[in-house]
C-alpha cells in the first residue's frame, strides 16, 4: 500500500512540476501573442523553452521524480495534456489571447520538457 501512495506522489509531483514550469512560459507568451493564430515561430520558440528548461531542470534535479518505466511513458502524455487544460482555463479570462494557441503552446513546451527529463534524468 506504502509503495502505491509513493507512486502516486511521485507521478503528481512530476506532472504538477512541469505544469508549474509552464505556466512561466504562459505568463511571457499571453503577453506578446494576441488573438491571431499560433505561428511556427511561437511553436518552435515554446518547444525551445521547454527543451531549455528540461535541461535546466536536470541540472538542479539530475533523477527522476518517477521511478517505474510506465509511469515515465504516460508522464509523456499526462503532463502536456494537463498542462494544455491549465493554460487553456486560465487564458479564457485574459483579454486579447486565443485560449486554443495559449493552449497549443502549453502542450508543445510541456511536451519538450517532459521528453526531456525522459531521456536523460537517472531513474
Amino acid at each position: 500500500m506504502e509503495e502505491i501512495v509513493i507512486l502516486i506522489i511521485q507521478f503528481v509531483l512530476e506532472v504538477f512540476g512541469e505544469a508549474l514550469l509552464e505556466l512561466l512560459f504562459d505568463l511571457a507568451s499571453s503577453k506578446t501573442n494576441t488573438k491571431g493564430e499560433m505561428s511556427f515561430l511561437w511553436a518552435i520558440s515554446a518547444i525551445a523553452a521547454g527543451a531549455i528548461v528540461g535541461g535546466l531542470t536536470l541540472l538542479v534535479f539530475s533523477h527522476s521524480f518517477v521511478h517505474h518505466p510506465w509511469l515515465r511513458n504516460a508522464n509523456l502524455v499526462v503532463a502536456p495534456l494537463f498542462s494544455y487544460a491549465i493554460a487553456k482555463r486560465m487564458s479564457k479570462n485574459k483579454v486579447n489571447v486565443n485560449p486554443l494557441v495559449q493552449a497549443r503552446l502549453a502542450f508543445l513546451f510541456t511536451l519538450s520538457l517532459a521528453a526531456i527529463r525522459f531521456l536523460f534524468a537517472q531513474q
